[in-house]
């Protein structure tokens, strides 16, 4: 701007000097001889330098400072010498340039006038005057010269103008900040925070942690212990505590934060929680804004972790590096889809995982949100359904198109086993395998999982045409081995055959809880294909054809059956039947049923929406693959939640019995997301500022600026033993667990939820999160939930005008926190000037270039223009970095040097 504004000034200039030499130009008789000696000498005085003048006056005006810059032309200083109403030296001045330019013959006489604006010409103007008798001939030159004129009051030859902008302080207060995810445990945790190297505890300013946890638990830091800490408030869903007199045992740069509990592993967990360091350090962090990688804590007990991982942008990529030892089967969840599954290994384990095992993920749908995942690692000898045991009935499709390959739509036979023994990773993997084998693989590895606590009970039931199942009056014969032999001789040994009567085999899973049970009820219903049978009249389990479909078409719960209409005919009435036995199954037993399809189903519509539908009716999981390995994923996690015993309203594994046999799971394992952020980086001229407005209850809201860009935010949410299920922005849904499914016990439960920079703009911004254990039952929020968000502030103002003085001046600044500060510009002054600006007064100096440049930056940060600026400087370590440069000429003029030369 301010070069844009000496060329147009500078074009003003010459317009107006046009104008007057053309008023001026005077022609007298004389010869062209005497006009090129005019031209010449005005050239001189116009290129000469004042220091090349062999003069002992110029030598003495440069030592005293009266002259400011000797490399100014003898016509300039000349002109300011007049300007500055010192007329006597810009006469010598010019009487020791003329004099020894060989032009003794001529008569010279030197003016200097300046336009006052309105045509006028002010001043006598005669600098020199050196008269020839006779002369006859006389011509005159002009030249234009700025920035002289004749001065008023008050004003000035040069002045200064200064710049200014805001930045963070060499040293500045940063914060550093560890979370843990919505649940983490059970066992001793730990987590590293890492910091820039020139930490100390001296450079510590602040140290806080907020955990929830329900028993008390010893903190240590470094190894070292901190102190003990119970939480006081156990319904506030997490407590800050001040632990900053941990301080000296921060010593290099990283945190390693771990947390023990002295009572049993059922409470030894965290509901979620932060640790906030605060320090001064030479060091700016320089954050990646395309990777995020989000850390596991480190847990030895029962490895059970409840979290998310934020993409505030477009998914680009996803990686996993998971690092445990465990005896028992572990696996990994994102949003509801099983990513991987571990079998038994003594050893210590390391897990890569990259995009091709993340294939079934859509990464549109999963970007501009957090994402939820668990892991977990599970000890057998225990049992976590609130300190009850399980009961499940295992359903398998035998109808004939069991006998077909699982990857292919075609009546080709599939290749077979002949014992389990032969289940391997290559046979589930391999697309020519049978559909019936594969799923006596699959059976037998739920089986295992679920029996290997005693206290649990599992029946057999398989359908094609009609339904049974494995069952004995004496249920002590429902053990692993009596089961495993039953899959063996009905699946491996046997064959499909016959028709799909989907309802029968949940009818018959209805028999079976209804008369045995008194437990949770957990049923898993597996089919290749479409239902095409319905059930009958006076059998519940008896199967006839769609135009003898009975009650299971209509809308009610009679087992004594009654003739019934089926509207849609066969397909619909085949769907409906099973979907109704599905709805009576929950309603009367309160059982949860999942739905799995094996074979190439995800084209086949009917088939997909029958499974959803019984699924949903069932509040149960529904997962669709001809891949035997994805489908043992998919098995496996829905086994780890029914051994996990979650219910709708809890997180915690509680130990019934047995001996554990204790997992470890390393810190050094991380989920990541590469991303595109969709905005633009930090620019040079922009100060990042990171705000925190902390809330209670569900609701919050922040006023965002004009003319800033919001770089990043986020909510931290302390959930305790329920979801964080919902976050919506502006009425954009920044989260929402439900889209991933009814069922949150087989999902991730994120503490730190990500919020889309563009969801935020300039104006009132409204949050609403919510709580819940299911999309129909949600609860209370926290009191302590966290909105924390980047402000990236342009900096940049223009150069000051050129003014008279550069003084600077003591401020008192007043911020919209309500509080008043004191600055000092430049940062060095120690004068006597105040300046102000509060909402009652604001007050400066306007010709002082410091004041002028620092008033222009306090507006640029007061955006509403209430006298007050958006933050408090000190508060966050914020400096006026000023510039000036004095002796800049004004612009005043235009003024004309005219010389004349007579003969």
């Amino acid at each position: 701007m301010y070069f844009t504004m000496d060329a147009l000034m500078a074009a003003v200039l010459l317009i107006g000097t046009v104008l007057l030499v053309s008023q001026l130009t005077t022609h007298r008789t004389g010869t062209e001889h005497i006009s090129f000696v005019a031209e010449d000498l005005l050239n001189a005085l116009q290129s000469v330098p004042v220091k090349d003048l062999q003069s002992s006056f110029v030598q003495s005006e440069i030592a005293s400072g009266s002259i400011v810059d000797p490399n100014r032309s003898v016509m300039e200083q000349a002109g300011e010498y007049w300007a500055t109403g010192q007329p006597g030296k810009a006469q010598t001045l010019l009487s020791e340039f003329i004099n020894n330019q060989s032009v003794e013959s001529y008569g010279v006489l030197v003016s200097l006038t300046s336009d006052t604006g309105n045509g006028v010409q002010a001043g006598d103007g005669l600098l020199y005057n050196r008269t020839r008798q006779n002369t006859l001939t006389s011509i005159a030159s002009h030249r234009m010269i700025s920035g002289v004129k004749q001065l008023g009051p008050n004003e000035s030859i040069r002045g200064t103008t200064s710049v200014g902008q805001l930045r963070k302080a060499t040293g500045q207060r940063t914060c550093s900040y560890l979370t843990i995810g919505g649940f983490a445990g059970q066992g001793n945790i730990s987590a590293f925070l890492d910091l820039p190297s020139d930490i100390t505890g001296q450079t510590l300013a602040d140290l806080s942690l907020m955990i929830d946890a329900d028993d008390p638990y010893q903190l240590l830091i470094n190894g070292q212990t901190c102190q003990w800490i119970t939480q006081v408030n156990t319904s506030a869903l997490g407590e800050w505590h001040n632990i900053t007199s941990c301080a000296p045992l921060i010593l290099g740069d990283q945190v390693n934060l771990s947390i023990r509990f002295m009572d049993t592993l059922d409470t030894a967990y965290i509901a979620g929680g932060q640790l906030r360091a605060c320090y001064r350090s030479q060091t700016v962090p320089n954050a990646s804004t395309t990777i995020v990688r989000r850390w596991l804590p480190s847990v030895q007990g029962i490895a059970n972790i409840y979290d998310g991982i934020g993409v505030p942008g477009t998914l680009l990529s996803l990686s996993a590096h998971l690092h445990f030892s465990t005896n028992y089967t572990s696996y990994l969840t994102l949003g509801n889809e099983p990513v991987y599954t571990g079998r038994e290994n003594l050893s210590e384990q390391t897990i890569i995982l990259d995009d091709t095992n993340f294939s079934t993920l859509n990464y549109t749908a999963l970007s501009n949100t957090t994402i939820p995942f668990r892991f977990a690692a599970y000890n057998t000898t225990y049992s976590i359904i609130n300190g009850t045991s399980a009961d499940v009935v295992l359903i398998t499709d035998t109808s004939g198109s069991m006998d077909w390959r699982i990857g292919y739509d075609n009546t080709v036979s599939g290749k077979n086993i002949k014992n389990l023994s032969a289940c391997t990773d290559a046979f589930l993997g391999n697309d020519t395998s049978a559909r019936l084998d594969v799923a006596a693989c699959l059976d037998a590895n739920f089986t295992r999982f679920i029996m290997n606590y005693s206290g649990n009970r599992l029946w057999l039931v398989d359908y094609a045409t009609s339904s049974n199942y494995y069952y004995s009056s004496n249920l002590s014969l429902l053990t692993p081995n009596n089961l495993l032999g039953q899959i063996e001789q009905r699946y491996i040994n046997g064959s499909g055959n016959g028709n799909t009567c989907t309802c029968c085999a949940i009818n018959k899973a209805y028999e079976v809880l209804a008369d045995h049970s008194t437990t949770e009820r957990s049923v898993l219903l597996m089919s290749d294909g479409e239902p095409n049978l319905c059930c009958g009249r006076t059998q519940v389990c008896h199967p006839v054809y769609w135009w003898w479909c009975w009650y299971e078409c209509a809308d009610g719960n009679s087992t004594t059956g009654y003739s019934a209409s089926c509207p849609g005919g066969g397909s619909a009435c085949y769907k409906d039947a099973a979907v109704n036995a599905t709805r009576r199954l929950r309603q009367d037993l309160n059982a949860t049923i999942h739905a799995v399809g094996l074979g190439p189903l995800e084209d086949n519509a009917y088939a997909n929406a029958t499974l959803t539908q019984i699924a949903q009716a069932g509040n149960g999981t529904v997962f669709i693959s001809h891949n035997g390995s994805e489908l043992s994923v998919h098995y496996a996690a829905i086994a780890s939640q029914i051994l996990s015993g979650i219910t709708q309203s809890a997180q915690v594994a509680v130990v019934s019995n047995g001996t554990l046999m204790p997992t470890h799971l390393f810190g050094d394992s991380y989920l990541e997301a590469v991303i595109d952020p969709g905005i633009s980086a930090q620019q040079a001229n922009e100060l990042a500022l990171t705000l925190e407005t902390q809330f209670s209850g569900c609701d919050a809201s922040i006023a965002i600026p004009p003319g800033v860009r919001v770089q990043d935010a986020s909510v931290l949410s302390f959930s305790g033993i329920h979801w964080t299920d919902l976050l919506i922005v502006n009425d954009q849904i920044a989260y929402n667990l439900s889209a991933y499914g009814n069922n949150y016990q087989v999902m991730g439960d994120p503490s730190l939820i990500s919020i889309p920079a563009a969801f935020l703009g300039t104006g009132s911004n409204t949050i609403a999160l919510r709580f819940g254990d299911s999309p129909t039952n949600s609860t209370s929020c926290g009191q302590n939930s966290t909105l924390r968000y980047t402000l990236l502030i342009s900096t940049a103002t223009p150069r000051s005008d050129v003014l008279p003085r550069a003084e600077g001046c003591t401020w008192t600044v007043a911020y919209e926190d309500g509080s008043q500060g004191t600055v000092l510009v430049p940062a060095e002054y120690n004068g006597t000037n105040t300046c102000l600006y509060t909402p009652a007064s604001i007050t400066y100096d306007h010709n002082d270039a410091y004041q002028a440049i620092m008033a222009d930056v306090l507006d640029q940060f007061d955006f509403d223009d209430d006298g007050e600026v958006l933050v408090n400087f000190a508060a966050y370590d914020i400096v006026i970095s000023t510039n000036s440069i004095s002796n800049i000429p004004y612009l005043w003029g235009p003024s004309l040097f005219t010389i004349e030369v007579g003969r």
